[in-house]
């Protein structure tokens, strides 16, 4: 059996076990069905979400040391949590067309959090090899989007279902942990641990990274590869050009931007740094002072690490890609991020 079918086969022992418990502690029945595991890029997790979801943030230790994080809409946490405290009906769905989620709602939701915490825990220390400890840390409201940075942009070994009580759906409950913590190989090479961990394998499987046939973007907007170099910028774009109709603007870090574009639309960005550095990540908000925030840049460059993904993000990078990257990896951000804006 192969890692990932391990693992797999692992996380469906957890959510039976994790439905018992829970079920237990509430007094329904609790269930998660419609089960998918894989290894997922944070926006294709966030992407059949909608509107305010809490996160519990899982703090884990034992055999490796990371941060895990578990996902359900707001009006869904206010459901459990309200339920474990008995909350009356109508009360209940004040909060939830309010979307009011603190007090002994929030405190009861996050005893429900420990209770998943702890079901992982037991089980990855008995059954499963690493041997992991998993405790619930934060307990936070947050809407996903490609520019919120409250779970750091990466791939994640997810677990996701849809909760049902006493057979009443839900919605959609999700399990991340990232892969290095689970000695999974690393898709595209991204490392969401601290600064000064080693990058994952060039070899590791890129499975999320997968895309098919020629992209056409709007033949008026452009499509800016920035780089140290002007030579850097035309060898990164050779990587996807010819699988790409669109028009082509290679630069440098110097560049006069705003007289570069000449008040044509920018369909996008990509920042290809030789480095992840404090001098190419500045350089993202010279760019979008000049192509607009709204505008999606893709940050580009090796060895990323947690700290460095949480700068990207926070001067203004939509998404993040990890380099040396195949043609197949650049045009699923193309699509991803560029596409829709030629439309």
């Amino acid at each position: 059996m192969d890692r990932l079918a391990y693992l797999n086969r692992l996380s469906n022992e957890i959510l039976e076990k994790l439905s018992e418990e829970v079920g237990g502690l509430l007094g329904q029945d609790f269930t998660v069905d419609d089960i998918t595991h894989g290894l997922r890029s944070r926006d294709e997790i966030y992407a059949p979400l909608s509107g305010k979801q809490v996160l519990s943030t899982l703090t884990v230790s034992g055999d490796a040391e990371g941060l895990a994080y578990v996902v359900i809409g707001l009006k869904d946490a206010i459901t459990l949590g309200g339920t474990l405290i008995l909350l009356p009906p109508d009360e209940m769905a004040a909060r939830r067309k309010k979307q009011l989620f603190d007090g002994e709602v929030s405190d009861a939701y996050g005893e429900i959090a420990n209770i998943m915490a702890g079901v992982y825990t037991a089980v990855f220390i008995e059954h499963a090899d690493p041997k992991l400890h998993f405790k619930k840390t934060e307990l936070k409201e947050f809407t996903p989007s490609p520019s919120d940075s409250t779970i750091p942009p990466g791939a994640y070994y997810t677990c996701s279902g849809q909760a049902k009580m006493d057979g009443a759906p839900l919605g959609p409950l999700s399990i991340l942990i990232p892969p290095q913590l689970l000695k999974l190989p690393l898709p595209g090479g991204v490392d969401n641990k601290e600064e000064g961990a080693a990058p994952a394998s060039p070899e590791a499987p890129r499975a999320i990274q997968e895309t098919s046939g020629p992209i056409v973007l709007d033949s008026e907007g452009l499509l800016m590869v920035v780089s140290e170099t002007q030579q850097s910028a035309e060898a990164f774009a050779r990587n996807f050009s010819d699988q790409c109709r669109c028009n082509l603007a290679c630069l440098h870090f110097q560049e006069d931007f705003p007289g570069a574009i000449q008040g044509r639309k920018v369909l996008g960005v990509f920042l290809a740094m030789r480095e992840v550095g404090e001098r190419g990540l500045a350089s993202i908000i010279k760019i979008q002072s000049a192509v607009g925030e709204k505008t999606p840049l893709i940050a580009a460059g090796p060895e990323w690490t947690r700290k460095t993904v949480l700068q990207a993000v926070k001067y203004g990078a939509r998404d993040i890609l990890v380099t040396p990257a195949n043609s197949g990896e650049i045009l699923v951000k193309i699509r991803q991020h560029m596409q829709e804006q030629s439309r």
